[in-house]
């Protein structure tokens, strides 16, 4: 749905797309008949919801022509990380009733909450272990997680962060994030549908404000067969193989004298190179602060 770097939303992915054959549009989205919805048959090359915001659902019905068997879906939004299955069972076969799979899906969010407590109890303090395992003055953490658990945390911490004026707050970042001070409604809206049904980018919320952003990652090295193209994910270093981990790359935010608005902008980070995000608050003053991509997560500086 997103391109890697700069760009706007892939429209045949962030509209509604239903293709019986083929290869949907690159450029465009589809056309109005195509966002018809039928029956899903199984047999369609691409049966697409598009975009949904918080709160909309999307209903697929079952074609009485579709076979049993096993049919994969994921959200072209956050990709590989999110992804289900549904099969489908012979009109003669046992099926789960919808209480059931209600069930089942309260049991694994219990199960999934409880995995992610621990690593939780710790932002509180500013840990990510084994990244971050001593809290330290004027450190915050912005996101967690847990390796290999199906869902990040997000959330600042500690919270609220006490400084004095000519304090620097820094702030390591896990996962997606901004750190924005000022942001008014129209920063908040990240993904947005516009009148004509297209969905499209705000690029004003993922840029830095006040201080430099996340640096474009490095060049990929050159092959026997020329240069290869560059990888456009930020936070591409790799893993040491041995020792610790390697420090965060720190942005340097500038500083902040409370009046308007002050964002990282768009940040990515990841276990295989944190970055961190450092800003020095030179008035005193009690700043609330959000991330612009999850809408609840909101900290304070508080400066004497």
């Amino acid at each position: 749905m997103i391109p890697n770097g700069p760009g706007d939303a892939i429209q045949a992915s962030a509209q509604p797309c239903y293709i019986a054959s083929g290869d949907p549009p690159v450029a465009d989205a589809c056309t109005a008949a195509q966002h018809t919805q039928p029956d899903f048959d199984g047999t369609q090359s691409l049966y697409n919801s598009g975009f949904l915001a918080d709160g909309e659902q999307f209903k697929v019905k079952l074609s009485a022509n579709i076979k049993p068997g096993t049919y994969s879906f994921f959200c072209t939004l956050h990709r590989a990380g999110m992804t289900g299955k549904i099969t489908v069972a012979a009109a003669d076969a046992k099926a789960d009733t919808p209480d059931e799979v209600v069930a089942r899906g309260q049991g694994e969010l219990k199960s999934l909450v409880a995995t992610l407590k621990p690593a939780y109890e710790d932002l509180t303090k500013g840990l990510f272990k084994p990244f971050i395992s001593e809290s330290k003055p004027g450190s915050v953490l912005a996101g967690s997680g847990v390796k290999d658990a199906a869902a990040t945390i997000a959330a600042f911490g500690p919270d609220p962060v006490e400084a004095k004026v000519g304090d620097t707050i820094t702030w390591t970042v896990v996962g997606p994030h901004t750190i924005t001070f000022g942001a008014n409604e129209a920063l908040r809206t990240v993904i947005a549908k516009a009148p004509d049904g297209g969905v499209h980018l705000n690029p004003a919320s993922f840029a830095p404000v006040g201080g430099a952003g996340q640096p474009p990652p490095p060049p990929a090295p050159s092959t026997t067969a020329g240069a290869a193209a560059a990888d456009t994910t930020p936070a591409a270093a790799p893993t040491t193989a041995a020792g610790p981990p390697p420090p965060p790359i720190v942005i340097d935010g500038g500083s902040f004298d409370g009046a308007g608005l002050h964002s990282s902008g768009f940040i990515l980070s990841t276990p295989d190179q944190l970055f961190s995000y450092k800003v020095k608050f030179i008035k005193a003053g009690s700043y609330p602060y959000i991330c612009l991509i999850h809408p609840n997560m909101k900290g304070t500086v508080n400066v004497a």
